[in-house]
C-alpha cells in the first residue's frame, strides 16, 4: 500500500517537491492541500497541467491536472502518513488551526505521523510541536496524548531555490534537500520512516536535486549554517534585484558577509559547529571581500544560480506580504541580545525590511547606500599578497574544482 503523502502550502518550494514525489517516488501517493481559492490550483487547472523544470541540469517534465490530487478540506490531514508543512513560518499559526482541526476529526488514533517543517529558520519542527501542543492543551487530553505519542515532528533544509510563475515551478539553483532522520524508538515510526526514506531518495535520480537524511544532532548545525545563507535574504528583497547581479556586486556581498559574521559570532557562543549546505558560509564569508572580477569568476564553481532566481523575501515583498526577518536576522538578534552579542547590521537589516514591509515594496536600495546605512566597510585591499592569493584562488578552483576547498 503506498505511504500517503500531503504537502500543506504548495507553493514554490512545496509544489515543486509534491510534483518530484509524484514523478519520481514509487510508493508515494500525494495529495496537495490548498486553498479552494489558491492561485496554484486554479493556474494548473486552467492550462490543463503544472510545468517543473530546472536550468541546473537542463531536466522538464510534466503532470496533468487530472492526475493531481488536490485537496481543501484541512480535517483530512491526519489522513496522512507523513505531512509536509511547506507554508512560510509567518503562517504557522494557520497550520496550528489546521492541525487542531484535524485533531477533531480523526478517527485513527494508533496510526504513528511524521511531520516534515520545509521552513526557512531554525528549530521549526520544534516550535511547531509546541505551539500546537499550546493549542490543544485544555481542549482533549487524548488529543495531546496522540501529538506527544504518535506525531513525530522532524526539520528539513530547502537548499534550493524555486521560481513560480503561473503553473511552471523552476528550480534555479543547486543545493540539496536535507530532512531530518526519525529518531522515534516507536515500532511503527521506524517501519513508517524507512518506507518513506527509500522512497524518497528516489528523486537522486531525477536531475533537479540531492537528496539526503541527517541525524537530530546534525540537523542543527545545518539549520544554522542554512540561515546563515538566508541572512543574505533582505538584502536580495531591499535591493529590488535577482539574486544573481546582486551577488555580482561586491558592496551587496560586505554586507551579507558581515551578518554572516555576526551570526558565527553566535554559533560559536551557542557550540553550534557551522557546516556544508551546498556551500560552506565560511567560504561565502571569505569569497565576499574578492574584487568583483575575481568573484565572478569563482561563483559559477561554487553554486549554480538561474538568471531569473529571488529569495522568497524578494518576491513576499513584491507581492506585499509579511516576510520571514523576524525568523531569520531577526532570529540573530534576540539570539545575540541572550548572550550580550551586538549584531548592528542584521538589526539594521530588520528595521529596513519592517519599513519596506509597511510601504508594501522593496525600497530598491542601491549597494553603496546599502553598505552606508548598515555601516559597513567596503575599501578593497591593495597589498600585493591579497591580489595573488585572489588570482591564486581562481587558478586552484578552474583546476581542480571547487569541491576540495569546501
Amino acid at each position: 500500500m503506498d505511504l500517503q503523502v500531503g504537502v500543506i502550502g504548495c507553493g514554490a518550494v512545496g509544489g515543486l517537491c509534491a510534483g518530484l514525489m509524484q514523478e519520481y517516488c514509487p510508493g508515494i501517493s500525494t495529495t496537495w492541500f490548498v486553498r479552494e481559492t489558491s492561485g496554484v490550483k486554479k493556474a494548473i487547472v486552467d492550462s490543463g497541467e503544472a510545468v517543473f523544470l530546472t536550468t541546473v541540469s537542463n531536466s522538464q517534465f510534466s503532470i496533468l491536472a487530472k492526475d493531481i490530487v488536490f485537496e481543501s478540506n484541512m480535517d483530512r490531514l491526519l489522513e496522512m502518513d507523513i505531512i509536509i508543512v511547506a507554508l512560510k513560518t509567518t503562517e504557522n499559526s494557520k497550520v496550528v488551526a489546521y492541525l487542531s482541526s484535524a485533531l477533531d476529526s480523526c478517527k485513527n488514533h494508533d496510526k504513528f505521523r511524521l511531520v516534515y517543517c520545509f521552513q526557512n529558520g531554525v528549530e521549526n519542527a520544534d516550535d511547531l510541536r509546541k505551539a500546537l501542543l499550546n493549542k490543544i492543551r485544555l481542549k482533549n487530553s487524548l488529543h495531546t496524548q496522540l501529538v506527544k505519542s504518535r506525531m513525530e515532528f522532524l526539520d528539513c533544509t530547502v537548499g534550493y531555490n524555486v521560481v513560480l510563475a503561473g503553473n511552471s515551478f523552476k528550480l534555479t539553483t543547486s543545493n540539496p534537500l536535507l530532512l531530518e532522520k526519525s529518531s522515534s524508538v516507536d515500532h511503527d515510526a521506524e517501519i513508517l520512516f524507512s518506507k518513506f526514506s527509500t522512497s524518497f531518495l528516489g528523486k537522486r535520480q531525477s536531475g533537479f536535486y540531492d537528496v539526503e537524511f541527517k541525524s537530530s544532532d546534525e540537523m542543527s548545525s545545518i539549520k544554522w549554517s542554512k540561515l546563515l545563507i538566508n541572512l543574505s535574504n533582505p538584502v536580495n528583497a531591499l535591493s529590488g534585484r535577482n539574486i544573481l547581479p546582486m551577488m555580482r556586486n561586491r558592496e551587496y556581498r560586505l554586507v551579507i558577509a558581515e551578518a554572516m559574521r555576526e551570526a558565527a559570532r553566535v554559533c560559536k557562543r551557542k557550540n553550534i559547529k557551522l557546516v556544508r549546505v551546498g556551500v560552506h558560509p565560511r567560504l561565502m564569508m571569505a569569497f565576499a571581500r574578492f574584487p568583483n572580477f575575481i568573484y565572478n569568476t569563482i561563483l559559477p564553481f561554487i553554486v549554480h544560480i538561474d538568471e531569473d532566481a529571488k529569495f522568497s523575501m524578494h518576491v513576499d515583498l513584491i507581492a506585499g506580504r509579511q516576510t520571514e526577518i523576524d525568523d531569520l536576522n531577526g532570529k540573530v538578534v534576540s539570539e545575540g541580545e541572550k548572550r550580550h552579542l551586538s549584531c548592528p547590521v542584521n538589526r539594521k537589516l530588520v528595521e529596513l525590511t519592517k519599513e519596506a514591509e509597511k510601504a508594501g515594496h522593496s525600497p530598491n536600495i542601491g549597494p553603496k547606500e546599502l553598505a552606508k546605512l548598515c555601516n559597513v566597510e567596503v575599501s578593497v585591499s591593495s597589498s600585493p599578497f591579497w591580489l595573488v592569493t585572489s588570482i591564486g584562488v581562481v587558478i586552484a578552483l578552474c583546476a581542480f574544482g571547487v569541491s576540495r576547498f569546501m
